[in-house]
């Protein structure tokens, strides 16, 4: 079965070279993190690269790459912080309409990419849906500044 593997990784290896591709091939450390927090799956995979850096990835319930990390420390302490968040959002009133917004969200992150990667978009399209964002930007920034802050153990890294 080993061999059959490897057969595979070398001949996609080798479409990939021919397509211009330029590939390093690592061993690398790979984890997968899981919680189950109330039914809702928060789940991070993370792998040491080959600058002898963390690599971290939430995968659910939505995925987000989250950043690279000097140790294995720093990254278990964003897991950790990233957990309190969640059960933290969870136990709001509004976590299910929370997380149909960032389902939402991260859907039409998907719809633009396959829009600009399939279609000629005219111009005037481009600059209503630029607008468009621009205006979702401005409410996230107006709610922010109108809303509360309930966790503070860390900064905000987005807004």
């Amino acid at each position: 079965m080993r061999g059959l593997m490897n057969a595979e990784v070398m001949a996609n290896t080798m479409k990939l070279k021919q397509l211009g591709a330029k590939i390093e091939t690592i061993n690398s450390k790979m984890s997968y993190v899981r919680f189950d927090i109330d039914g809702v799956k928060l789940e991070y995979v993370y792998n040491l690269n080959n600058k002898g850096k963390y690599f971290l990835e939430r995968t659910k319930p939505y995925a987000r790459p989250l950043r690279t990390f000097e140790t294995e420390e720093d990254l278990v302490e964003l897991i950790e912080i990233d957990r309190e968040q969640f059960v933290n959002m969870m136990n709001s009133k509004h976590a299910d309409e929370f997380f149909e917004l960032l389902k939402t969200m991260t859907n039409l992150v998907k719809k633009v990419e396959d829009l600009i990667l399939y279609y000629n978009i005219p111009t005037e399209e481009i600059d209503i849906l630029t607008n468009s964002m621009k205006e979702i930007k401005n409410e996230i920034d107006k709610t922010k500044n109108e809303s509360d802050r309930v966790y503070f153990k860390k900064e905000p890294e987005n807004i």
